[in-house]
């Protein structure tokens, strides 16, 4: 990964510390350890592939098992892109950067989808916010409060929008394969990106997933990790209108929106974004950054920041986007463990030094698991 790109690269909670998470220690008593990653105990327990751990004793010992690998927690990813006209100074950087996504290795199955940061009218969701500056076909523009698609595009056609502004087909399915492609072999995500980028005045992305979820209740697979992507040259809502600004959803509340909907594995947020200390843009020049509204979001869910300005290698970028789909190596335990008697992971017995018992004995994190392979762990430990 190039130095530049590298530096613009921005994770959050890169100490678990600043986070309060537990602190896992070598099970054969070695020093504390702490992870450079949020402890997902909670998101194993939500798990559908993990909830059928069963635990059993065997005289003053129990032992407890789980499935883990790829298979087991499908993932979501949710592109949100900016689609006002300031965004042409990014497009071709941005589409080149996303060429990266079908490079990575995704691991298990994983399905993408595109909406825009188009707010609709709170009163009327099937037209735009009144702040939007509007064009013929606008209310039918594919992405606004829905996921880009040739089905959404022929509505749009039919509405008398801009065709002009989609030269290559879009892809009929509304998720689809990171290596899927159209008929003319371009990738769905690129080809996902066209849009008439009209001067829309306002781009409100957390509002408009809140309203798209308010319009069809649901978006992501029950069980999947669920991978919200922001890409904007502004900061939420990118304009100056009192309305769109003072009743923007939290962070905590559009979390909690999205995880009531579903039974999720998990929840994170992530952005290609303006960023804090670095290149302003035409649009943050203009309007202001709203308090890095985004920013702010991405932090609270511990993700992956990146400055748009910055480049379009996006390569590190994608690979930690993959990453992140996969299953944390972390499980709970049964009942509060005071030692680690075994781990196995399928045939293998796994090296003490790779074992890891939280501080506090409720759960184990496992290294060197390889994050491709569907395999059964089991735990054996003394309460």
């Amino acid at each position: 990964m190039k130095s530049r790109i590298a530096a613009s690269v921005v994770l959050f909670c890169l100490v678990a510390a600043s986070c309060g998470e537990p602190a896992y220690q070598s099970a054969n008593n070695g020093p504390k350890q702490r992870t450079n990653k949020k402890s997902s105990v909670e998101n194993v327990n939500q798990n559908p592939s993990t909830a059928d751990a069963s635990g059993e004793g065997v005289g003053q010992s129990k032992s407890v098992s789980f499935k883990y690998g790829p298979k087991s927690t499908p993932n979501d990813l949710l592109f949100i892109f900016d689609n006002s006209s300031s965004m042409n100074n990014y497009l071709a950087s941005v589409k080149a950067g996303f060429e990266s996504l079908v490079a990575a290795d995704w691991f298990g199955d994983t399905r993408l989808a595109v909406m825009t940061t188009l707010p609709g009218d709170p009163q009327n969701l099937n037209n735009v916010h009144a702040a939007v500056s509007k064009y013929t076909g606008i209310e039918s523009e594919p992405g606004f409060l829905s996921l880009v698609s040739a089905a959404a595009f022929d509505k749009y056609r039919q509405a008398g929008g801009k065709v002009g502004a989609y030269p290559e087909p879009l892809c009929g399915d509304e998720w689809f394969k990171p290596e899927a492609a159209n008929r003319n072999n371009k990738r769905c995500l690129s080809v996902a990106l066209q849009n008439p980028h009209h001067s829309v005045n306002c781009e409100a992305g957390m509002t408009a997933l809140s309203q798209t979820l308010d319009k069809r209740n649901k978006l992501f697979r029950d069980g999947s990790l669920a991978q919200v992507v922001f890409i904007s040259d502004a900061q939420d809502p990118g304009c100056d209108n009192a309305d769109l600004k003072n009743n923007r959803p939290t962070a905590q509340a559009l979390k909690d929106k999205i995880m009531r909907k579903h039974q999720l594995a998990g929840l994170k947020f992530h952005g290609v974004l303006p960023v804090k200390g670095g290149g302003s843009t035409k649009e943050t020049n203009s309007h202001g950054v709203f308090g890095y509204s985004y920013n702010s979001l991405i932090q609270a869910e511990n993700g992956i920041l990146i400055d748009i300005t910055a480049s379009s290698d996006y390569s590190d970028f994608a690979k930690q986007l993959a990453q992140t789909s996969l299953p944390e190596p972390v499980f709970p335990l049964s009942v509060k463990a005071s030692k680690i008697l075994s781990v196995k992971a399928g045939a293998e017995t796994m090296a003490p030094e790779k074992i890891q018992l939280a501080a506090d004995g409720k759960s184990i994190r496992i290294l060197g698991l390889n994050p491709a392979a569907e395999i059964e762990i089991v735990v054996s430990f003394e309460p």
